[in-house]
């Protein structure tokens, strides 16, 4: 299932992921386990801080979040073949900080 952000809907994104905001954040200071699971699903562990979030902002939020996430990949696959590239044009470049006298 591909899930597309809605640019209609970032402003009432924003506010909903505002308001809960104190409640998170003390969520996420509770417990390390809650910190750690925010770090690995960020949306599995806004579900389970119970928010009141409706499902309609989650779905929202994990469809901007895999947006992003993709075009990140890209730019980095892109990145990465740059410097791929480049690589034996540099080899052969000694750093300032790594000369010797």
């Amino acid at each position: 299932m591909t899930l597309t952000p809605s640019p209609l809907g970032n402003d009432r994104l924003i506010e909903a992921l505002q308001s809960c905001e104190p409640q998170l954040r003390a969520w996420l200071e509770s417990s390390s386990v809650n910190s750690l699971w925010f770090l690995a699903d960020p949306i599995g562990a806004l579900r389970a801080a119970n928010l009141g979030l409706k499902e309609e902002i989650l779905v929202e939020l994990e469809a901007t979040i895999q947006s992003l996430a993709e075009k990140l990949g890209q730019q980095c696959a892109e990145t990465s073949t740059t410097s791929e590239a480049a690589a034996p044009l540099t080899a052969g470049l000694v750093l300032s900080s790594e000369a010797k006298p």
